[in-house]
Order: structure tokens, then sequence, then C-alpha cells
């Protein structure tokens, strides 16, 4: 088992080992629940957590745009859809020689 804040992780060769030991996991694990304001719309609620800015290139300098350096702004929007499975999965990948 391998936990790391709220995210528990059960390793097994084999299915039912995995199923076994989350059974075992289930009835001594503490979970605390999040509060949404707003669970009507998850959107905005997801929207007034805090967040890391992520910086996906810098602009470069110097350099003009086609419309003259009118800044543009945005918010698009989509549905929100949270999705887990219901049975332990699992990826097995080779790394040999320096390929995967």
């Amino acid at each position: 088992m391998i936990r790391d804040g709220s995210l528990v992780i059960v390793l097994a060769e084999r299915e039912e080992q995995a199923v076994a030991a989350a059974e075992r996991l289930a009835g001594s694990a503490r979970w605390e629940p999040v509060a949404i304001d707003d669970a009507g719309d998850p959107d905005r609620w997801l929207r007034s957590r805090p967040a890391e800015p992520y910086v996906a290139a810098e602009p470069t300098a110097g350099v003009e745009t086609a419309d003259g350096g009118r800044r543009l702004s945005a918010t698009y929007t989509r549905p929100y859809h949270s999705h887990g499975p219901m049975a332990p999965s699992c990826a097995v990948a080779r790394f040999a020689d320096g390929r995967l």
C-alpha cells in the first residue's frame, strides 16, 4: 500500500489480492468530505478553488502581432465530468536498452 495525501494505492500481483487489500483498507480509511458551496454549479466552484498559473510560452519581446497588439480574453467551459474506474486497474510497460 502507498499513501500520498488522500491518494491510496494498493499494489498486488493478482486482482483478487488487490480487491482483498482494498476491502481491508476500507474498514480503516477515514475520508474527510469537501464541502461544495454551490453544488448546483460545479464549474463556478472549481474556478473558485486555488490554482497554480501555467504559462505555455512567454511572448517574444519586440514581436508585433498581426492585429496591432490587441489583447483578447475569453473563458471557455464544458460540463464537468467525473470518472473513475469501478474495478482495480493497472498498466504495464517494459523499459529495456533505453527504450520503452
